[in-house]
C-alpha cells in the first residue's frame, strides 16, 4: 500500500530507522488500554485508526492518497 511500516520501542532505547522511541511510555500504555496492536497515523500524526492482533486496520477514506514519507522523515518526533 506504500505506507512505512515501525515499531514503537519503550523509554531508554536507542533510535533506530525503523523505530518510534516512545520517551515517556504514553503511547504505549495507551495501545494496551485499547487492545491496539497497530496504528494508522495521519500525516499530521495524529492517530486515525487503531486495530487489535485480531482485526485489520479500516481502509483510508475515499480519495487519500496511499502515499507516505519513509521512516527516517522526522518519524522520531511523533512521540
Amino acid at each position: 500500500m506504500g505506507v512505512p511500516v515501525v515499531r514503537i520501542t519503550g523509554p531508554g532505547t536507542a533510535p533506530a530507522p525503523d523505530a518510534l522511541v516512545d520517551i515517556d511510555g504514553s503511547l504505549m500504555q495507551w495501545m494496551r488500554n485499547k487492545g491496539a496492536t497497530a496504528l494508522a497515523l495521519r500525516p499530521d500524526k495524529v492517530i486515525y485508526a487503531a486495530a487489535g492482533a485480531d482485526s485489520p486496520l479500516p481502509p483510508p477514506p475515499a480519495g487519500m492518497k496511499t502515499t507516505a514519507p519513509t521512516c527516517s522523515d522526522d518519524m522520531e518526533t511523533l512521540v
